[in-house]
């Protein structure tokens, strides 16, 4: 708690007041308010020290660096965001790379931090994925090698910390699945079976989420059995290799070089996908298909999403959605892109994967199934906080009525698993 109490004039200063109202005036808030100038700057500056001593028990580096406390900071005991905040700080280097200080403690500082880095020790489980993302972003042409360095050993404990989360929870269901008889229908999907596939169309730009997805669909494709591949989503959607043991700057850079924008066509990037099952399952004649399929976007489909029409039809707005209704223009039968995705699958004797559309635009919202229907996930967001439960939601697949072997968890009830 004290490390969000803000000073007076300062972020969250809003908690002081009725702080102090409930240490000095017994909550009486009415009291406190009418007391003299002098009594409030008393209980101000007591609680300055308190605070003080409770960051300092407690280990916030800020006070620390405040007073260019260098000695006393451990690089290993920070936490994963005040690590990433500040780093230039304990690198002792300057906004523009330049040397900081030159004063002993400081270089001492920024040699305690490399060698943590090195040694694997710096704390980044705890980071928040969007603005790590953001960061590898700007860093990727303005930051040094060994700034790039730290940041990399960063992902790479919130990658593992991420792995380790999702081992233990697959453990765990494989424990009750063996429990209760080892049917089986009933095998919990293993979510290291996943590909990424990743939206890259102008959209996505436009609303400043293409980071964020990029470093999701990266972590989605190192967690992978299936291979180092993900799929770009966009009006031609094309397959992106990368290397796993490369640094995150590396990937990153890779990725964000592939081509990007036109429009947003899933089609495309479902044939893609059951063309690369087909083939997988040609070499492997026991493959089912049974796999997490997590599709990154903004929720901007083109219109093609709702009826299976051609751009060249029918001009398309993404606010003006009334055309889509008018079945004449077409075909007679609602033919949406999930019935077509289940299609594309069964035709090539796969079942359909588990598919989570995963927006990353809460501004633009959009709904492609309904929330009863089977073998789909809807998920909202641009942490990973999701991932382990989304990945672990779908434990069995079932053959539904029209023959579609699907796995037996809709959008409802994967949000009622996820909270």
């Amino acid at each position: 708690v004290g490390k969000f109490v803000g000073r007076e004039d300062k972020k969250f200063s809003f908690i002081r007041e009725p702080l102090l109202a409930k240490i000095f005036s017994k909550g009486n808030y009415e009291k406190y308010n009418t007391s003299t100038e002098g009594f409030k700057r008393f209980t101000q500056v007591t609680l300055r020290y308190f605070l003080f001593i409770l960051n300092t028990i407690i280990g916030n580096v800020e006070p620390k660096m405040c007073a260019n406390n260098y000695k006393d900071i451990d690089p290993t005991k920070i936490t994963s965001g005040a690590s990433l905040k500040y780093r230039k700080f304990l690198l002792n280097v300057d906004f523009e790379g330049e040397v900081r200080s030159y004063e002993p403690e400081a270089i001492a500082l920024a040699e305690r931090t490399i060698k943590a880095v090195t040694d694997n020790a710096i704390n980044g489980a705890g980071l928040d994925s969007v603005k790590l993302s953001n960061v590898i972003g700007k860093a990727l042409v303005n930051s040094d090698a060994t700034e790039q360095l730290m940041i990399n050993a960063q992902f790479n404990s919130l990658f593992e910390s991420i792995r380790t989360n999702l081992e233990e929870e697959y453990e765990r269901l494989m424990a009750i699945w063996i429990e209760e008889g080892s049917i089986p229908e009933n095998k919990p999907l293993d979510p290291f079976n996943v590909i990424a596939t990743i939206d890259v169309s102008g959209s996505m730009q436009a609303a400043n989420v293409m980071n964020p997805a990029i470093l999701l669909g990266i972590i989605v494709t190192k967690l992978s059995k299936l291979g180092n591949t993900f799929i770009t989503f966009s009006a031609a959607p094309t397959l992106i290799t990368i290397n796993p043991d490369d640094n995150i700057f590396d990937i990153f850079l890779h990725v964000k070089n592939s081509e990007w924008g036109g429009s947003t066509d899933i089609d495309k990037a479902n044939r893609k996908l059951a063309g690369m099952m087909r083939d997988y399952k040609s070499i492997n004649p026991d493959f089912s298909g049974q796999i997490n399929h997590i599709i990154f976007t903004d929720g901007q489909f083109n219109k093609g999403f709702c009826t299976g029409w051609y751009d060249s039809l029918v001009t398309y707005s993404y606010y003006d959605y009334s055309e889509a209704f008018n079945v004449d223009k077409d075909t007679n039968v609602w033919n949406t892109a999930v019935n077509r995705m289940e299609k594309y699958f069964t035709n090539y004797d796969l079942s359909m994967p588990n598919t989570i559309f995963w927006n990353m635009n809460a501004n633009s919202p959009g709904f492609p199934t309904t929330g009863d229907m089977k073998g789909l996930q809807l998920a909202e967001g641009l942490s990973h906080g999701m991932l382990v439960s989304i990945l672990t939601n779908a434990c069995e697949y079932k053959e539904d009525e029209n023959g579609v072997m699907k796995a037996s968890i809709s959008p409802v009830e994967s949000f009622q698993k996820t909270i």
